[in-house]
């Protein structure tokens, strides 16, 4: 939301994947263009993303958005998941490639292309989309599932240590209970004495 909220609702076209990226922003101002649930990710295939990455690639090139990003919970472990933004389109070279190029330029020998850059473009940018795409999807059910694991695991040992201190409160209660009947019984025993 810190990065949407840097820019107007009427500049921002969503795609969301997910349930629960299509249930927040049903209560907010910007505008979803494509949603699709994933569900858990057992079954997703590189093949089931393709509809919504074919509709941000088309948004691209016709110019409907001039820039692509994809936000997403990075994992890291199954403890840390950070969320992360990914500028996706439009590409911008490495310093360091461009620094090479310039290099090479200068001292007046030329690269040769086969097939031409052009082409090259043209069939290596939308596999590249459709896989940033699918890694991004793929880290964040590792990420849910990473949470998930985290929050059960505490959940056990939260649920371990409740059972204890009620075992420890019933044996306390039940011990009691025994030894005031023992203490009626002798009391009784004495009376009839």
């Amino acid at each position: 939301m810190g990065f949407l909220r840097q820019r107007e609702p009427e500049t921002v076209r969503l795609i969301l994947l997910g349930r629960k990226g299509q249930q927040f922003f049903r209560r907010h101002r910007y505008p979803v263009v494509d949603s699709m649930p994933l569900g858990t990710g057992a079954t997703l295939g590189f093949s089931d993303i393709q509809p919504v990455v074919h509709t941000l690639r088309r948004m691209f090139e016709s110019g409907e958005v001039d820039a692509v990003y994809v936000i997403y919970q990075r994992f890291q472990s199954a403890m840390t998941q950070v969320p992360t933004v990914l500028p996706l389109l439009p590409l911008k070279p490495p310093q360091e490639d461009v620094e090479h190029v310039e290099q090479v330029q200068s001292q007046g020998r030329d690269m040769i292309f086969e097939p031409s850059p052009g082409e090259l473009l043209e069939r290596l940018l939308p596999r590249y989309v459709d896989t940033q795409v699918y890694r991004t999807v793929a880290e964040s059910i590792a990420s849910e599932h990473g949470a998930r694991m985290t929050s059960m695991s505490a959940a056990t040992d939260n649920a371990g240590q409740m059972i204890e201190t009620l075992t420890l409160s019933l044996n306390r209660a039940r011990q009691a209970a025994i030894t005031k009947e023992i203490a009626e019984i002798v009391s009784g025993a004495e009376a009839l004495k």
